[in-house]
């Protein structure tokens, strides 16, 4: 944690939301908080970063309804609710409103849908040629 994502984590816990964080929280415990959440949050470290696409990714292949901060790169188009840093804690707010459920299933199986399209592959090819795999 950092303090741009405390300032909206706080935020979120004063307004009322019950919030959890995880840190070194790594599978079926992690995977049991992800199934229960009605919103997993992606807040960048820094104001200007890259889309964090292996927490996303993963996010989604689990059908996690995600709302993350805008970044330059936002491949996943409607499968994940995007706004900017100052607009994360009314975002939440209003995905948490009764009867948005059913929204944010639609929102989380259109990022499913939108991860299985994406040709692995390609992607894996990708990062070689671009030696982000350290190969």
């Amino acid at each position: 944690l950092n303090p741009r994502r405390v300032r909206v984590l706080n935020e979120l816990s004063r307004r009322g939301h019950a919030v959890r964080t995880l840190f070194g929280s790594y599978g079926p415990s992690r995977d049991r908080f992800i199934a229960r959440a009605k919103i997993v949050l992606n807040v960048h470290q820094f104001a200007t970063a890259p889309l964090e696409q292996v927490r996303i990714s993963y996010l989604l292949n689990n059908r996690g309804f995600v709302i993350s901060e805008r970044s330059d790169d936002t491949p996943y188009a409607d499968g994940v609710a995007f706004c900017d840093y100052a607009e994360l804690v009314d975002c939440c707010e209003s995905y948490l409103r009764p009867g948005m459920t059913a929204e944010r299933e639609r929102v989380a199986s259109a990022g499913f849908a939108t991860l299985r399209n994406v040709p692995s592959i390609s992607c894996v090819r990708s990062a070689l040629a671009d030696g982000w795999l350290g190969v």
